[in-house]
């Protein structure tokens, strides 16, 4: 299984931070969002790993190289990072995933037993659920009654039924990622570039290729978007996850 991460924004609420770096390359405890991210993915048995770059990937490139810990590591670039979604930048990797494949969010920390559950999971395309942060970027997540999705976003109507969280790391059959570039391919054709990844995870889904969830509310982790999340990952989950062994 090969894992694709997201890592072509410009993190611009936390540009003060980054000292004019990506945002993965944030540091909470001594090791930055990225390293950790990689690391996690070789401790549950990833073996490959393609980041896709946007915003002064050198910098990246720089500091993780072409292996780490295990991973052989790929790199591929979107030069319209700044006006495009990640669902674009997620394309410009079609070529490198044509196999059971891992999408991960560059702006997490999370528990490390994270990737080795979601490998185990049962379904062969699953997003992960966490718990509902409350912190005002929250992905709500729908299901039906089999534990398909049937709704995510964070702004949609229906918060009240979400189970959880979508939480940025998600596992996709081959088959799947075929359907996934062919609905953007479509979006795209259509002049819509700016979609997030999961708007077209959702789409696909919907056309009757079903995602399942796999809720684990009991994982400590954040998305860093701001600094107060920043503050919290630092102060608050770093911590938790170091106290599970994690």
């Amino acid at each position: 299984m090969k894992a694709a991460i997201l890592a072509a924004g410009m993190g611009t609420r936390l540009a003060e931070h980054a000292n004019g770096n990506p945002k993965c390359l944030l540091d909470v405890g001594g090791t930055t969002l990225l390293e950790r991210s990689l690391t996690n993915l070789s401790k549950g048995g990833i073996t490959g790993v393609v980041v896709i770059l946007g915003f002064r990937g050198e910098a990246i490139k720089a500091l993780i190289g072409d292996s780490y810990n295990g991973l052989s590591v790929t790199y591929v670039e979107n030069p319209d990072y700044q006006t495009t979604g990640n669902m674009f930048s997620l394309a410009k990797a079609k070529h490198l995933l044509d196999t059971d494949t891992m999408i991960v969010e560059a702006d997490l920390i999370y528990q490390a037993d994270a990737i080795p559950r979601l490998v185990d999971a049962e379904e062969d395309d699953v997003i992960l659920v966490g718990r509902l942060l409350h912190h005002g970027d929250d992905i709500y997540v729908c299901v039906n009654d089999q534990g398909q999705i049937t709704n995510l976003g964070g702004k949609i109507k229906n918060k009240d039924e979400a189970v959880g969280a979508l939480f940025g790391i998600s596992k996709f059959s081959p088959a799947f990622m075929e359907k996934l570039f062919d609905q953007a391919s479509r979006d795209f054709a259509a002049g819509n570039t700016n979609f997030h990844y999961e708007e077209t995870v959702l789409k696909t889904s919907m056309l009757g290729h079903p995602v399942h969830t796999l809720v684990c509310h009991d994982i400590h982790w954040t998305e860093i978007d701001n600094e107060a999340d920043l503050k919290r990952a630092r102060e608050e989950v770093l911590p938790k996850i170091l106290e599970t062994g994690f």
